[in-house]
């Protein structure tokens, strides 16, 4: 899987040009392997037309699946390229078995789950949905907050992490407010880096249908030595060598590790010091026998050039290169795990843990061959008239609505002077030129109507190159053309400025709480007082529901529905407005689609950034009386005047309680609530 340069939820990372992402899939292709596209931003607007083209550009490369996180996108992606298949990427945030139905239900055909779960709960949701592929992250990084949820950086910084441009504030320095004062900042959220080792033969007996390496931020060095890691645990690879493919992939670049949730509680070290790369341990310094620099006994092997980093007495990082070691009192360029080096500096004190952070022989070899480019099949067909040559071109790909291109190039077809295949000369002369865009899906079609014999045609070479050109320049113009068409029909000639109903205008979200909690969403059912919630005009009492639900998730949502039909039995009056806030609330709308007293709202935790998304919603859920603009967005922020969402979303394992937190200026408040089973630790 990779991204392109646009709509890329890892901006930051060196994505693909189109260009490269052809000639990566002509070599996959080569290997029997897939490429999928991650196109999982959120688009407003004004980017659906570019997305619309990149949809189609990757389509005609026969793409494999398109890895979606945008509702407009997604309603896009289905209805005008169905035969490319979609998989939810895991910033729409789906951790239960109500989000996988409902996407599987709009034609997505694989869901990759929220990294929060646990094996259980993925056990679970595998048994809920077994027509569903389902795709789970086993090693890399790991946010504080969920995948989709975390609102910090664009609320904050301005750089939102669902447009790809996360500033990463979990991995940032805050104080903690306790009794005593202020405690020395520390990287409070900064989450080690998740490595599921062997629980992968767990998860692949229990039918999960892809295990997903976290790496576009990664080097290739990485990305190769711990795929092949886990190539070697499910090939049944020895010990020795799944060891030393882990230890190599943890030098390049490494946090502490861990199995994250899965297997029930937070196995998920928050590395509070340091949130960088800290590789593998080296030893521990040792007093040297010439009084300068420092010995070590190796825990691991090294090399002039590897790098090494230690901790000073503050806390600060202290890397550096290895220039030089001696062995036994002799230089030496390498040494073993076991043996005692002496490093003429720095100066690190005995007692000093030392880490491994770079070796100098873990570089791949640069390709240099140039990769052919997977092109577009046309069938080609060739009429030779008296007067002319006729090319007519179809697409292979019928999902691209390539149409027919047809054209007359004028040429005067001659006599040969010896018999010669004129059919075979038309193939070899106008096959697509192999910088074309365009490659022969089998033998050209022909037919001779010049009226000459079929092997007594004659055309000057030069004029058949002449015309090679001619055609395969207005072939492309035809593909733009073709391209320009299909947008317009899938846009309607601009961007689809769907909108849902407008009962009334926003209300306040900030009004929209459950007081009974202080909450912005209903934390338990069970809980829920009409007096407690925010009643708007004609009887309107309004329930926002909570964004994260695990495996009480059908708990919860049955919770919610007997709270609406009490309420709606005691009064006549009365209606309930259900604030959706995740895929898993989407399957509401079916439960009360003939109850007209019961109406929804599309809450801020499902990003409506474009007037698809929004339209999408419109017609999935009855009733809907309107839909929050993008929680980020620069648009309709009036809605949100005074709203403070929270700003991370993270599973954690502590029982309650609260504390203040503190960075410059700011001021920040984490809540730790049971919701659904769960306890959630939410930063406002």
């Amino acid at each position: 899987y990779l991204g392109l340069a646009a709509f890329s939820a890892r901006k930051a990372a060196r994505n693909f040009s189109l260009e490269e992402f052809a000639r990566i899939k002509s070599l996959a292709e080569s290997g029997g392997k897939r490429v999928y596209a991650a196109v999982n931003t959120l688009l407003t607007d004004e980017e659906l037309p570019a997305a619309v083209d990149l949809l189609y550009d990757l389509a005609a490369l026969n793409v494999d699946a398109f890895i979606i996180q945008d509702y407009g996108l997604l309603e896009i992606a289905r209805k005008h390229f169905s035969g490319i298949p979609v998989h939810a990427s895991t910033q729409m945030g789906v951790h239960n078995a109500e989000g996988v139905r409902f996407l599987a239900g709009e034609g997505v055909g694989r869901v990759i789950l929220a990294r929060e779960l646990t094996l259980e709960e993925i056990g679970r949701i595998r048994e809920e949905c077994p027509e569903t592929e389902l795709e789970v992250f086993i090693h890399g990084a790991l946010c504080y907050s969920f995948s989709g949820l975390c609102l910090a950086s664009g609320m904050l910084a301005l750089r939102s992490g669902n447009r790809g441009e996360c500033a990463q504030l979990c991995r940032s320095r805050y104080a903690v407010e306790g009794g005593g004062g202020a405690e020395t900042p520390s990287c409070f959220f900064s989450r080690g880096d998740l490595c599921l080792g062997e629980y992968v033969l767990r998860l692949r007996d229990l039918g999960i249908r892809a295990l997903k390496i976290e790496g576009r931020m990664k080097s290739p060095e990485w990305v190769a030595a711990v795929t092949a890691y886990y190539r070697a645990v499910l090939d049944g690879g020895s010990e020795e060598e799944r060891e030393a493919l882990l230890e190599k992939s943890r030098v390049i670049f490494s946090r502490a590790s861990g199995t994250g949730f899965l297997e029930g509680g937070d196995r998920q070290t928050i590395n509070t010091l340091y949130p960088g790369h800290i590789g593998v341990f080296a030893g521990r310094a040792e007093s040297p026998p010439g009084g300068k620099g420092f010995a070590l006994r190796l825990a691991t092997k090294l090399a002039v050039r590897d790098g090494l980093l230690y901790f000073a007495g503050d806390g600060s990082p202290r890397p550096f290169a290895v220039g030089e070691m001696s062995l036994g009192g002799k230089k030496a360029n390498f040494a073993r795990a076991g043996q005692l080096v002496c490093l003429p500096g720095p100066e690190v004190p005995a007692g000093t843990e030392l880490r491994k952070i770079s070796s100098h022989d873990s570089r791949l070899p640069v390709v240099s061959r140039r990769l052919p480019r997977k092109r577009l099949g046309l069938r080609l067909c060739f009429r030779l008239l008296p007067q002319g040559l006729e090319a007519r071109a179809e697409a292979e790909n019928p999902a691209l609505h390539f149409g027919v291109f047809c054209a007359v190039f004028p040429v005067l077809p001659q006599a040969a002077r010896r018999p010669r295949p004129f059919a075979d000369i038309i193939a070899a002369y106008l096959a697509p030129p192999e910088d074309s865009r365009f490659a022969a899906a089998g033998e050209p079609g022909f037919q001779n109507e010049s009226g000459l014999p079929p092997e007594g045609v004659y055309l000057n070479p030069s004029v058949l190159k002449a015309l090679r050109r001619d055609l395969y320049a207005r072939l492309e113009e035809h593909y733009a053309a073709a391209r320009e068409a299909r947008k317009a029909s899938v846009l309607g000639g601009g961007a689809a400025e769907g909108q849902a109903p407008n009962g009334g205008g926003f209300p306040l979200r900030a009004k929209l709480e459950d007081a009974s909690c202080g909450l912005p969403f209903a934390a338990d059912p069970e809980a829920l007082k009409r007096e407690k919630l925010f009643t708007g005009g004609e009887g309107r009492t309004y329930i926002p529901l909570a964004p994260v639900l695990f495996g009480g998730a059908a708990s919860y949502l049955r919770g919610v529905c007997a709270f609406v039909r009490k309420t709606l039995a005691e009064d006549k009056n009365a209606r309930c407005v259900l604030g959706l806030c995740n895929a898993g609330h989407l399957g509401l709308a079916e439960t009360f689609a003939g109850d007209p007293r019961v109406e929804f709202f599309i809450d801020y935790g499902l990003y409506c950034a474009n007037g698809r998304a929004a339209a999408f919603f419109a017609s999935r859920v009855p009733r809907l009386l309107f839909v929050l603009p993008w929680v980020e967005g620069q648009k309709d922020r009036a809605a949100y005047a005074g709203f403070r969402p929270p700003l991370f979303i993270g599973r954690g394992f502590r029982r309650g309680g609260q504390a203040r937190l503190r960075q410059g200026k700011r001021e920040f408040v984490m809540r730790t609530v049971r919701v659904a089973g769960a306890w959630l630790e939410l930063v406002f």
